[in-house]
């Protein structure tokens, strides 16, 4: 979704402050953006520019924090209707050892991203002990007395913000908050 070509080259022109900045910006030609502005003035019936300082006039006060407000809502909505799409996206770290690392996960991650290309995967392959020491400063978000008891086992490690998939829940847990992974 997108302004009217005439207002986006005035709202570059009002971030940028020159024509030719605004041009590079649009990726168009330094006149193209001067018409557009032309254009824009002779429309409203105003002056939105005083072409030897380049200040924006009253008008183009007011025309500018309209335009720039539309501006970002636009990309808000088009951000929002994206995530409607595809209502999964983020980041997810994987930390696996030897075989499963090697052969199961590749496949598994592979199909997930495949289907939700909005979330992007870290992978690490690690020793098992490695694995142990990764994931030891997490909570176990399972309801798992064995997890519990091996939880209390475990000796904090030098890993700060790690992401981890309990299987059997369809939940994703990144030490602060539960992001619940629904199929669409």
């Amino acid at each position: 979704m997108k302004l009217d070509s005439r207002l986006r080259a005035y709202a570059a022109f009002v971030r940028r402050k020159s024509f030719s900045a605004a041009a590079a910006e649009l990726h168009i030609s330094q006149p193209a953006v001067s018409k557009h502005i032309a254009d824009l003035e002779r429309e409203a019936g105003v002056k939105l520019i005083e072409r030897r300082t380049r200040a924006l006039t009253e008008a183009g006060e007011y025309l500018a924090g309209h335009v720039l407000r539309a501006e970002a809502l636009l990309k808000q909505v088009a951000s929002g209707l994206a995530s409607l799409r595809d209502p999964l996206s983020g980041a997810v770290s994987i930390i696996a050892s030897g075989n499963p690392g090697t052969y199961v996960l590749p496949r598994i991650v592979a199909a997930f991203q495949n289907a939700h290309p909005g979330v992007r995967f870290q992978f690490e392959l690690a020793t098992s002990s490695g694995v142990v020491d990764a994931v030891a400063p997490i909570e176990p978000s399972s309801g798992s007395p064995a997890a519990s008891l091996l939880h209390r086992s475990w000796k904090p490690s030098r890993c700060s913000r790690m992401r981890s998939w309990w299987p059997g829940r369809r939940t994703f847990h990144d030490g602060s908050s539960l992001a619940t992974i629904s199929r669409s």
